[in-house]
C-alpha cells in the first residue's frame, strides 16, 4: 500500500493543479462582462414580417448633399433583441437611417460606412441613439452636417415615444457629432431637405395604367417639370405647378400603357445653388 501511494501521489498533485487552475480561470471569465467588441456589430433583424419605415438618408443636390425621406420595408428587431420601450418600427428605422437601407441607387446614408448603432430608452425616458465605429471628432466628409438631422427627422417620423435625444459614440454621450449641436428639433427645411422629392410612386412600385405622381418641391419660378421615360426615351412630359419660394406638395395624373417606366420630377436651381442643371429625383416603377 505505501508502494502504490507513492505512486498515485504525483498524480494526484497534478489533478489538483489543473483543477485549481480551471476554477480560477473560470471565476475570471465571471468576473470580467464581455467588452463592445464582444457584442454584434449590427442588429439581429432576424423577424418574420416585414414592416415599412420612413428613413432619412443623403441626396446630392444643386445645393450640395442634402436630406430624402423614403418609405422602407425593412425586418423588425427580433423579440428580445431589443428593449420593448422602444417600438420596433423606430429600432428599425435609425438603423436603417444609419445602414442606408434604400431602393433608390441615388441615396445614401449620412453616416460614415460601418457605423454601428444601438438604440435604447435612459432612465430618465430619453432616447439613446449610440453610435459604434466612427470618431465623432474626425470630419469624414460633407454628409457629417446632415447626420444629427437624420437622426432627429428619422426619429420624429417614427413613433418616438421619448422626451428628448442623446447621442453617444461608444456609449459616451456628445455634445455635438462632428462640429453639429445634438438636438432633437431638426434643421430648417430650407437648408436640409433636397429641393424636389417623389413621394409616389416609390422606387419599385406596381402601379395602375392610371396613376399619381405626388412629391414636394422648393422651386425659385414655382414650376415642377415632370417626365415617363422608357429605355431613355421620353415618351411622355410635361409641367405643374408648386407655390415659389416655399416647399409645397404638387400632384399629377398620368396615363400609360403597361410596361416599365422611370418617373422623373426636376426643379430649376435657385439663385444658391452650385449649378445651373435641375434639381431630380427619379423613381423606376412598372404599369400593369
Amino acid at each position: 500500500m505505501g508502494v502504490e501511494s507513492r505512486r498515485w501521489g504525483p498524480v494526484l498533485a497534478v489533478v489538483l493543479t489543473v483543477l485549481t487552475v480551471l476554477v480560477v480561470a473560470t471565476s475570471l471569465v465571471r468576473i470580467n462582462p464581455p467588452t463592445r467588441a464582444e457584442r454584434p456589430d449590427e442588429p439581429d433583424l432576424s423577424g418574420e414580417r416585414s414592416m415599412n419605415v420612413t428613413t432619412y438618408l443623403v441626396t446630392d443636390t444643386s445645393l450640395g448633399p442634402r436630406l430624402v425621406s423614403e418609405l422602407v420595408s425593412v425586418v423588425p428587431p427580433a423579440p428580445g433583441k431589443w428593449s420593448g420601450k422602444v417600438p420596433a418600427p423606430l429600432v428599425a428605422a435609425l438603423t436603417a437611417a444609419v445602414k442606408g437601407t434604400s431602393s433608390d441607387p441615388d441615396y445614401r446614408s449620412a453616416f460614415p460606412e460601418g457605423t454601428t448603432v444601438e438604440v435604447s430608452l435612459t432612465a430618465d425616458e430619453r432616447l439613446l441613439v449610440d453610435l459604434g465605429g466612427v470618431d465623432a471628432t474626425v470630419s469624414y466628409g460633407p454628409d457629417d452636417a446632415l447626420a444629427m438631422d437624420a437622426i432627429a427627422r428619422t426619429a420624429a417620423a417614427n413613433r418616438n415615444v421619448a422626451d428628448g435625444l442623446i447621442v453617444a459614440v461608444d456609449g459616451r454621450p456628445l455634445k455635438k457629432l462632428w462640429g453639429h449641436p445634438v438636438a432633437d428639433v431638426p434643421g430648417p427645411d430650407a437648408e436640409v431637405l433636397a429641393p424636389v422629392q417623389l413621394a409616389r410612386p416609390a422606387q419599385g412600385d406596381k402601379v395602375g395604367t392610371t396613376f399619381a405622381i405626388t412629391g414636394t418641391a422648393l422651386t425659385p419660378d414655382g414650376l415642377v417639370t415632370w417626365a415617363l421615360l422608357r429605355e431613355e426615351t421620353v415618351v411622355q412630359h410635361g409641367t405643374t405647378s408648386a407655390e415659389p419660394g416655399t416647399r409645397s406638395p404638387f400632384s399629377i395624373q398620368v396615363k400609360a400603357p403597361p410596361g416599365t417606366y422611370v418617373v422623373q420630377v426636376s426643379v430649376n436651381p435657385g439663385p444658391e445653388a452650385n449649378t445651373n442643371l435641375p434639381d431630380r429625383d427619379n423613381k423606376f416603377i412598372e404599369v400593369r
